[in-house]
């Protein structure tokens, strides 16, 4: 059963990075070399860092990934209490050693999240 958790997720993981990747892939037009030479020409250091455009990808990334994390953590919360629902005392008994590490787990995995948004906004100001 935790096989198939974690092929659900690794798809679900990939399958996102496919969703989230494929519509930002920019095509270069016939003057490619020409525009990286200007490119190097510019990098005198006079050029910023659009932070806008950080800090909407990175509240893409946030929420992408907080999504997969709720998700993730509901399934296998539905698993866990289904399959302790239907089972006998000795299956109940490793549900119930099951269920720790999926807590410890789902604190972690939201706790890092949190930790991220905060670093984000306060980094967002500088």
């Amino acid at each position: 059963m935790y096989k198939i958790v974690l092929k659900l997720f690794i798809i679900l993981v990939l399958f996102t990075i496919i969703i989230y990747v494929t519509p930002n892939i920019s095509y270069c037009d016939d003057d490619w070399v020409g525009q990286a030479d200007g490119f190097l020409d510019k990098a005198d250091g006079s050029i910023g860092v659009n932070k806008d455009k950080i800090k909407e990808a990175s509240d893409d990334i946030y929420n992408i990934l907080t999504s997969i994390g709720m998700i993730i953590t509901v399934v296998v919360g539905v698993i866990l209490g289904i399959i302790y629902m239907m089972a006998s005392a000795v299956d109940k008994a490793k549900v119930k050693e099951t269920i720790i590490p999926y807590l410890i787990g789902s604190v972690v995995i939201f706790g890092a999240f949190g930790i991220w948004k905060i670093a984000i906004n306060t980094l967002g100001g500088l």
